[in-house]
């Protein structure tokens, strides 16, 4: 699954967290292996901590960038594993520290790729073998 946004996010609420990026339902329960990049304008003295989210529940490794000396555009890369049900979302959410208007999300992309599968366990649960029929004696 992937998804690109262009869509700028404003970070101006403190402490918090706005999805920035998301892709699409995924199909098939199981671990997904997530692959993000964050593309930011960070204002003078902000800090902002990016995570993996899935529909919208923070789950996944973070990462941060600041407090910056100076207004400052960075790239900030988050890759790791989510356990996710058929037809979540993963997603990337960030959230800035002091409220600034100058602090912005404005560019990145999310890929995520199937690792392990949840699959039916129904499905799959051991069935019964039938009865061998008896063998006839050995004379």
């Amino acid at each position: 699954m992937t998804g690109i946004s262009g869509t700028l996010v404003p970070l101006n609420q403190a402490q918090t967290l706005k999805t920035v990026l998301s892709g699409s339902a995924v199909p098939t329960g199981g671990v997904y292996f997530v692959n993000a990049s964050v593309m930011l304008i960070v204002a003078s003295g902000d800090t902002v901590a990016c995570i993996l989210a899935d529909n919208g529940n923070a789950v996944g490794v973070f990462a941060t960038v600041g407090p910056a000396p100076n207004q400052t555009y960075e790239t900030l890369p988050l890759t790791g594993a989510i356990s996710a049900s058929a037809g979540d979302t993963l997603e990337v959410q960030c959230a800035d520290y002091t409220s600034s208007n100058v602090t912005t999300f404005y560019d990145g992309d999310i890929t995520s790729v199937l690792i392990s599968s949840t699959g039916n366990a129904a499905a799959h649960a051991a069935k019964p073998r039938p009865a061998h029929p008896s063998l006839p004696p050995h004379l």
